[in-house]
């Protein structure tokens, strides 16, 4: 196998695990500040070489686009968390108009407003939605970068906002 075929089968890994299992772009971020700088200086030296500095280029490049489809993959998955977000939303607004209350747990949804409580995201970790009712306090959340950014709606506030 060349070195730019393990480059792709270990850039297309490291993409499976930080986009889609762990859905939190470190992998990317130690490749971006560390691996491609510690990379480009190793090309520098080898400058003279033409055709091994074409090879070290081509294996920035496949590490470059991991991590840019890394971000751009976790940014899509929160694009469609807070979309699902604002039907599972809408739906706990119409239940209010008819019983008077939000809902206790989101299974009451179905199948009268929803067809089924959506997942948040195409991810393998952290891809559920939270709901937290008391009260007074009705709350959705996900995990926007697990485990601890997330992002939640308060039901009575009609508002977004984030902690950690």
């Amino acid at each position: 196998m060349t070195n730019v075929m393990k480059s792709i089968v270990i850039a297309v890994s490291l993409f499976i695990v930080d986009a889609l299992v762990l859905n939190q772009g470190i992998i990317a971020l130690v490749i971006l500040f560390v691996a491609l700088p510690f990379m480009a200086v190793r090309t520098i030296k080898k400058r003279e070489d033409s055709v091994a500095l074409k090879k070290r280029l081509i294996i920035m490049g496949i590490y470059a686009i991991m991590v840019v489809l890394v971000f751009a993959s976790n940014h899509l998955n929160n694009v469609i968390a807070k979309n699902r977000a604002e039907v599972i939303i809408k739906a706990c607004e119409q239940y209010k108009l008819k019983n008077g209350v939000y809902p206790h747990v989101l299974s009451v949804l179905v199948p009268e407003f929803l067809q089924e409580i959506p997942t948040a995201k195409y991810t393998f970790l952290s891809n559920q939605f939270r709901y937290s009712a008391s009260a007074n306090h009705h709350s959705l959340m996900f995990a926007a970068i697990p485990p601890f950014g997330r992002s939640y709606y308060i039901l009575e506030e009609e508002r977004w906002g984030s902690i950690d």
